[in-house]
């Protein structure tokens, strides 16, 4: 007897208790649902680009309250290329009645996407729902079988209704959708043209100007503190998601939307942003005037740079040579050398430079002099020179 009653309690609760949808839809159109921009699908009439309409209750009716390029998950909104309702249409199998005290509801039920829940006692459910009474000694009868169901016939209805409210038949809802769908796909070709085509490939132009007279550099140098880059570009659909009230209302719409998306990418396309860095050059004293847009057609563009002057730091002469009949001192890689050409010895007790009108003194230096000897006396860096006194600053050529 306890095999039995196990037997039969499995037997319930796989064919009543619980809630799980069905797999078949009781409205199955073939074909994955379309979105904007992608190749057509089955349903959708051979159309690329698809439009949307909300169908919701108004007064006594149904009536398109909306149109638009894209629909709203689980709400009311219908494919118009095919009157296909973007929602689940599955059936959802459950109870209905009371389950310890609360009511058991039914999870897909929804008036505004036509899903009715209704009592089901068709062989299987009912043969369920008689064991779970007889089982549960009466509780299973408060909890009779359930489901909730897709009404076609009340959508296909409001369907009808809503198309006679707006106007609207099989053949004008088409002649909208080629409109929109060549529309679409002459804008589309168009931006991706566009897109594609645009790139960075002019180069700039150094129109050197030498005030200083001494500059030593090629122009080239100045081209790497230029810097070339793309405008920014509306996106294909812009910023806002199209909607109107009427579906004549949204084609003027989304052609004004093309247009402008269109007349601001041409603007942009036609354009490269502009970047000049005066990055230091040593020495050099120069200004760079950039533009800050060139045409993207052009190979090159023209940047203006003026070298005004340039410095020098810590110039020296290469080579000096001062004599008289007894010596010749020399200056020749930093460095002093004495020649003695007197058959006497000399002692060098100290030297001083002058230079750039300044001048530095080294004393006691008590270098002796063989007669007719040469060496080295000292090096330039003994001298106190000044970075300023051996530097010239914003040098011109006269």
């Amino acid at each position: 007897m306890k095999r039995v009653i196990f037997f039969l309690f499995v037997f319930v609760f796989i064919s009543g208790c619980g809630t799980q949808p069905n797999t078949k839809s009781h409205y199955n159109i073939k074909g994955n649902k379309s979105v904007n921009g992608k190749s057509g699908v089955a349903g959708t009439g051979g159309y690329k680009y698809v439009l949307y309409g909300k169908l919701e209750k108004k007064g006594t009716g149904y009536s398109f309250t909306e149109f638009a390029e894209n629909h709203v998950k689980n709400q009311p909104w219908v494919r118009l290329a095919d009157m296909r309702p973007m929602w689940n249409t599955e059936k959802e199998d459950c109870l209905a009645g009371l389950a310890n005290s609360r009511k058991v509801v039914c999870k897909t039920e929804n008036k505004r996407l036509f899903r009715v829940k209704g009592l089901d006692f068709s062989l299987k459910k009912t043969a369920g729902y008689v064991l779970s009474s007889a089982m549960t000694f009466g509780l299973g009868a408060t909890m009779p079988p359930a489901s909730v169901d897709f009404d076609r016939d009340l959508f296909l209805s409001a369907i009808e209704d809503a198309k006679k409210r707006a106007g609207l038949t099989t053949g004008s809802i088409n002649l909208y959708l080629k409109k929109y769908d060549k529309e679409m796909e002459s804008f589309d070709r168009s931006y991706k043209e566009l897109v594609s085509s645009y790139s960075v490939s002019s180069t700039p132009k150094i129109n050197l100007h030498d005030k200083s007279g001494i500059f030593a550099y090629s122009a080239s140098v100045f081209e790497e503190n230029v810097r070339l880059g793309k405008n920014w570009l509306p996106t294909m659909r812009g910023s806002k998601i199209v909607k109107a009230k009427t579906i004549d209302n949204m084609l003027l719409l989304v052609k004004n939307r093309n247009l402008t998306i269109s007349r601001n990418l041409r603007e942009a396309v036609s354009t490269l942003s502009v970047t000049c860095t005066n990055r230091a050059l040593p020495s050099v004293d120069y200004k760079m005037t950039c533009p800050k847009k060139v045409d993207s057609s052009k190979s090159t563009f023209g940047v203006d740079v003026v070298v005004n002057s340039i410095s020098f730091n810590k110039v020296l002469p290469k080579y000096i040579k001062e004599e008289d009949k007894n010596i010749t001192l020399i200056f020749k890689g930093g460095f002093f050398y004495l020649s003695n050409k007197t058959k006497s010895y000399i002692t060098v007790d100290s030297i001083s430079f002058y230079y750039s009108g300044k001048i530095s003194t080294i004393s006691k230096i008590s270098n002796e002099f063989a007669p007719l000897s040469e060496g080295k006396l000292v090096s330039i860096d003994r001298f106190s020179l000044s970075e300023n006194v051996i530097s010239f600053k914003n040098v011109k050529k006269r």
